[in-house]
């Protein structure tokens, strides 16, 4: 039965007054490559209501008794969606533990600031990775960033990325009914395969690589890298100037539903450009030494700060601020001229001020204002997101963070005891408690963060209990997370197929009875095949003579990849006639 309280929901996600027009379902942004069976678009009629009853010339009881008769068919779905809080998620890009002035920083940011007041500020909340990718990574799967083989910042010229085996919040939120949608950053891989529209998303606008031009959004290769979904674009705007105006423009065309929003801000990641600077890169050259200039950059995180106070003055304009869960967070620690005060280290780095980021969450009449101390990493996000969709985790799924919503809500005063590990560059590190062991360039360091937060003295010999037992689990770490299966290339021998008819005939054996759900052939590092059932057999028909290297790669159920040892094969000129 229809109730007054669905009645409301409508009223307030139209954000209008009295009236009634009937239209169809909003339109809604898919991207080209966006597979048919993951393109779940929400169904029903939308109620607007507009205007006075007066002025439609129809009686209220009447229109209200009409709207009762039209709307009782979706008072299962309103009522369904009552517990589905729209989401919204901005990242800043190499923004600093100590940059910001709610984190007593020298950057006067006072939209930033207010949620600080009025939500919950983070001094313990951590990236899962001291650079862009594998951030970004673990925010979005839930999972250390090394499970996907993106332990490292992807360059321009890579040809790796995020998996579509990988399951993203995208993903999970989007079978959930939300509507997705990513402005901003992506830096998950800039190959068609690992475009936003194969990660769940129903809208992307923005950058695939990891640093533009702000201005005329050339990467670092001096390529054009601006895209609205799978459509290359040209304009020439500030970008963070732009992936705001995105992000009002898709808040505002998904009012009526619920909807995940992932706001990946540029600033004040280089090059040092302030709103109102010319374009720094030229096209078809790679970018050279430092551009920009360095001064700009409080500038670059105020132009930022301005954008968050026009996401969130949309959200309070359209009444939807009471029914949206926002987070704000840095993807990891900055250069200089940015500042980690009070942490050592800096981007790049495993001490502190590297993975140790600002973050602040808002929800207003469900979040009380306070300062939160517990141990809080980006992992965490997904399984908290979750909760807050009452979505579930798909059974292949292992995820590594744990939900903090029980926290936020005041239902649990702690998180449950944990260990935390972070590995870039050969470098490794991992935390329990208040102890934190680094091993560095072959150097093991043992702090007590709770006495020593700028990690200035090594206590690894007096404690060498605790010192043995994080090292321990490091090494169980990375065996656990850099799993691979195993796989082998054979080749069909003997002559015939191959000198007659050009045609390669090869087989990918997986090592042992792991479960395999995709195995990619490659010929000389292009991806030329796919396959998905046993047995895993390629047919290479019209190979032209020459020598090639052919590898497979195989993906379990986890998105985890192994690779073969390379298979050489020579295929020969065939005779004439």
């Amino acid at each position: 039965m229809f109730i007054i309280a669905d009645l409301y929901r409508i009223v307030r996600r139209s954000g209008a007054g009295l009236g009634v027009l009937f239209r169809p379902p909003a339109a809604i942004d898919l991207p080209d490559t966006a597979p048919v069976e993951r393109a779940r678009q929400r169904e029903g009629v939308s109620v607007v209501l507009r205007g006075s009853p007066g002025s439609l010339g129809i009686a209220p009881a009447v229109l209200f008794a009409f709207a009762f008769a039209l709307c009782a068919p979706l008072s299962a779905k309103a009522a369904a969606e009552a517990g589905k809080p729209n989401i919204v998620v901005i990242a800043a890009d190499d923004l600093g533990y100590g940059d910001i002035t709610s984190y007593g920083g020298p950057v006067s940011t006072p939209n930033i600031d207010a949620l600080a007041r009025a939500g919950v500020r983070f001094t313990d909340f951590h990236a899962n990775g001291p650079v862009c990718t594998p951030s970004r990574a673990a925010l979005l799967t839930g999972r250390y960033p090394q499970r996907a083989q993106l332990g490292n910042a992807l360059s321009a010229s890579s040809n790796e990325g995020l998996n579509a085996n990988q399951i993203t919040l995208g993903d999970v939120l989007k079978a959930a009914g939300y509507r997705t949608g990513i402005v901003g950053k992506w830096h998950l891989g800039h190959l068609a395969k690992f475009a936003p529209g194969r990660q769940g998303f129903d809208f992307f606008y923005g950058f695939l690589n990891g640093e533009i031009d702000y201005v005329n959004h050339l990467d670092s290769l001096g390529k054009p890298d601006w895209w609205r979904n799978t459509t290359p674009i040209s304009e020439n705007i500030y970008s963070t100037t732009a992936i705001t105006r995105e992000a009002v423009g898709f808040i505002q065309r998904q009012q009526r539903q619920p909807f995940f929003l992932y706001v990946a801000f540029q600033a004040p990641h280089l090059p040092y450009q302030a709103p109102g600077d010319g374009p720094v890169r030229v096209p078809g050259q790679p970018k050279h030494g430092e551009e920009g200039n360095k001064a700009n950059y409080p500038l670059m995180i105020q132009a930022m700060d301005r954008g968050v106070g026009t996401i969130m003055n949309t959200l309070r304009a359209l009444n939807l601020e009471q029914d949206t869960f926002v987070l704000f967070l840095s993807d990891n620690g900055a250069f200089a001229p940015g500042t980690n005060r009070p942490l050592r280290g800096v981007k790049g780095q495993l001490y502190e001020g590297g993975h140790r980021v600002p973050a602040i969450a808002y929800w207003p009449g469900r979040i009380a204002p306070s300062v939160n101390r517990e141990t809080v990493a980006a992992i965490d996000l997904f399984p908290t997101v979750l909760g807050l969709a009452s979505a579930k985790v798909p059974e292949a799924h292992r995820v590594d963070g744990n939900s903090f919503l029980p926290v936020l809500l005041g239902k649990e005063a702690a998180l449950p005891a944990r260990k935390l590990f972070w590995m870039y560059g050969g470098n490794t590190a991992a935390r329990e408690g208040e102890w934190k062991l680094v091993k560095i360039n072959g150097q093991t360091a043992l702090y007590n963060l709770n006495a020593d937060i700028g990690e200035t003295t090594n206590v690894a010999a007096k404690y060498p209990g605790i010192t043995a037992s994080l090292s321990n689990a490091i090494n169980k770490w990375k065996a656990d997370v850099t799993a691979q299966p195993a796989v082998s290339v054979s080749m069909q021998t003997g002559r015939g197929a191959v000198e007659a008819a050009g045609a390669v005939i090869l087989t990918a054996e997986p090592a042992s009875d792991e479960a395999i759900t995709r195995v990619e052939f490659w010929v000389n590092e292009v991806h030329t095949a796919d396959v998905t059932t046993a047995p895993y057999t390629f047919n290479w028909q019209g190979a032209a003579p020459g020598a090639y290297s052919i590898k497979a790669k195989a993906f379990n159920v986890q998105g985890t990849m192994g690779v073969s040892q390379p298979v050489s094969i020579v295929v020969p000129a065939r005779a004439a006639g």
